[in-house]
């Protein structure tokens, strides 16, 4: 087996001296489009924390540790990842721990470290925010 190696330079080299021309080969046939599972999202500064795709998969939003929530749109990433067209602080001081869009995607649903869940637009514009729900559920301290 030929199993590549980082050498001194951080060039690939086989382990092997011999060079098969059916590597080579295989080499020129790599796909052109991406075939991994990750994106780096450089947009946010800490880790995200919660992904949402719309139904039509013509937008997705991210919401991070920090306090962001971000809508990105496919169609304007020009081939990368780009840069999001709207974000915006859906709580002050709390990371944003679940978004969900809903079946006719017009809707965002944003849960973060409130006890309170807010309701956006498909353009991020704010439209509920529900009351304020238990704070015995999230918070057992408060329970006897």
């Amino acid at each position: 087996l030929n199993r590549p190696t980082l050498g001194d330079d951080n060039h690939q080299q086989v382990d092997n001296d011999e060079e098969d021309e059916d590597d080579e080969d295989e080499d020129d046939t790599q796909p052109l489009f991406p075939t991994s599972h990750e994106a780096i999202l450089k947009e946010h500064k800490k880790v995200v924390s919660a992904l949402a795709i719309d139904p039509s998969g013509a937008r997705f939003s991210s919401g991070s540790h920090d306090y962001d929530v971000k809508l990105w749109d496919f169609g304007g990433m020009g081939g990368g990842i780009g840069r999001p067209f709207k974000s915006f602080e859906p709580n002050e001081n709390y990371y944003v721990n679940d978004l969900k869009y809903s079946i006719a995607g017009d809707q965002l649903l944003v849960i973060s470290g409130t006890a309170q869940a807010k309701l956006y637009d498909r353009d991020g514009e704010e439209t509920t925010t529900f009351i304020k729900g238990d704070p015995y559920i999230r918070d057992m301290k408060n329970t006897a």
